[in-house]
């Protein structure tokens, strides 16, 4: 049971880790690493190569490259969208906390 606890704790973990990652990037560096995340998207992917390539971009940067799309598309001032940006960090923060913290004491009260 020790196995399936700390596996899963590791999950969330990388996955809400590179999430905060990219989105601190993208508050940092702007359309610069988003033209690079983007680079690596397929607008019509032909096979599923592609698609694959297009799912494990999404689940590593989806949130900074929604936050990026939702600034460039509200916001016109530079200082709103960086403001956005930054709001969005601290939220995705927040939130992985929240999940990593509710499904780890979760699995502990289940399994313990």
């Amino acid at each position: 049971m020790y196995l399936i606890i700390e596996s899963t704790r590791y999950v969330i973990v990388f996955f809400f880790l590179t999430q905060v990652a990219s989105s601190l990037l993208n508050a940092l560096m702007g359309f610069t690493i988003i033209d690079y995340f983007k680079w690596g998207i397929y607008e019509e992917p032909e096979n599923i190569f592609d698609k694959t390539q297009n799912f494990i971009m999404k689940v590593f940067h989806g949130f900074a490259l929604y936050t990026y799309d939702q600034a460039e598309e509200n916001f016109n001032n530079w200082f709103a969208k960086k403001l956005f940006h930054i709001v969005g960090l601290v939220v995705i923060s927040a939130v992985s906390l929240i999940v990593y913290y509710g499904v780890y004491g979760t699995l502990k009260f289940i399994f313990y």
